[in-house]
């Protein structure tokens, strides 16, 4: 089981690099494909399946990103236009100030998400401890270097610091786009922690040493106000968000906290004997459909006004379904842990050889459809069975 999943993952990560006219980038998925673009978050999952079999698409990749790294944020993606297209997108956004807002540079595929800029910093630092190629760092993309770009992730995110952590304004500009998160969201405030770090050894590397001190120095406060004000002593897990209200159920992308090292090492192994037992749906008889995968959240949002499209329902898109990418790092925080990691790896890939899905689904459900196939950033299981073996 585990043999064909490497194989198929490895499989959908690399024929996921595609030719987009004007470059070459990974694509997302079959269902993402026009206009052409690249995503932030799903090349980042993609890169790390890739980094011991081809560095080098890495390398371009990082680089195509950082085009779209601003000074005031990134965009979801990368869009690749021709000059025609341009000038159609031009004309539409003069007659959609909704539009108008929601793509502020030409080539932006949705601007202003938050976590696509603290996952760029992290794929330049697993790229470099990686590879050792620290010249990366010195490539120029218009006028900065790949290490500017970096500081400009930080220097803007200070916008929205409060107390030491990130603050997520209203809105669905992160992984969870059909979810209004406010506030202290957990998965974004793990990233914008884990990039500070990170950010500080590449600045070390380059004998940047003032600035390498100062952002350790912000890492080491907010890594502490992180595990005091959103883990819940009580519930004994981390809390998906604190803000307009307190979602304080069970979010599987909490995990991120885990696998970059935010989380106190207690609180982490709590957080994943909850997972286990809330969101392995093996575990949970409250759901009525068996034994299916891992669910992204137990119970389901408290608000229906905070939700829209595909994640209004329970069980579906980001309330509920089971998507293969976050599996596949749950998986991976469990095998640091010495806890289970074989039910997160290899459940949803059974589900989908049952159903017939042998190229990579992005997210599914028993009681809705499934996602696309070929999905880029499913192919993160292959990291992780490497992981295993290694």
């Amino acid at each position: 089981m585990k043999k064909s999943l490497a194989l198929f993952a490895l499989h959908t990560a690399l024929s996921n690099w595609k030719d987009l006219g004007k470059v070459h980038a990974f694509a997302a998925g079959v269902n993402y494909s026009f206009p052409p673009r690249t995503y932030f978050r799903d090349s980042f999952w993609t890169c790390l399946s890739l980094l011991d079999v081809r560095a080098d698409l890495v390398r371009e990749q990082i680089l195509i990103l950082a085009s779209a790294v601003h000074d005031d944020g990134c965009p979801s993606g990368v869009m690749f236009l021709s000059d025609e297209e341009k000038m159609f997108l031009a004309q539409l956004k003069k007659e959609y100030p909704a539009l108008a807002a929601g793509v502020k540079y030409e080539n932006d595929w949705w601007s202003g998400h938050h976590d696509s800029g603290f996952l760029f910093v992290l794929l330049v630092s697993k790229y470099v401890e990686k590879t050792q190629d620290v010249s990366i760092l010195k490539e120029r993309i218009d006028s900065d270097t790949v290490l500017e770009k970096i500081l400009k992730v930080l220097r803007y995110a200070e916008n929205f610091v409060e107390n030491d952590l990130f603050k997520k304004p209203h809105d669905c500009l992160d992984w969870a786009d059909n979810v209004f998160r406010d506030g202290f969201v957990t998965y974004d405030a793990a990233l914008h922690a884990a990039a500070m770090r990170e950010a500080s050894k590449l600045l070390k590397m380059m004998d940047m040493r003032e600035q390498a001190e100062f952002w350790e120095s912000r890492y080491l406060s907010t890594r502490k106000k992180f595990n005091e004000v959103l883990f819940d002593e009580r519930k004994g897990y981390f809390v998906d968000f604190i803000g307009s209200y307190v979602e304080d159920h069970l979010a599987l992308d909490t995990v991120v906290s885990i696998i970059f090292d935010v989380a106190d090492e207690d609180k982490a192994r709590s957080t994943l004997l909850k997972m286990e037992k809330f969101l392995e749906t093996r575990n949970n008889p409250s759901q009525p459909y068996g034994d299916w995968g891992v669910m992204t959240v137990w119970p389901h949002y408290k608000r229906r006004s905070h939700l829209f499209g595909k994640s209004a329902f329970p069980y579906r898109y980001h309330n509920g379904s089971c998507w293969p990418y976050l599996s596949s790092i749950y998986a991976l925080a469990k095998s640091r842990y010495d806890l289970d990691h074989e039910y997160p790896l290899l459940s949803w890939w059974k589900y989908s050889l049952e159903n017939g899905w042998v190229n990579l689904v992005e997210y599914y459900s028993p009681c809705y459809p499934r996602g696309s196939l070929q999905q880029a950033w499913s192919s993160f299981a292959f990291a992780m069975v490497l992981q295993i073996k290694s």
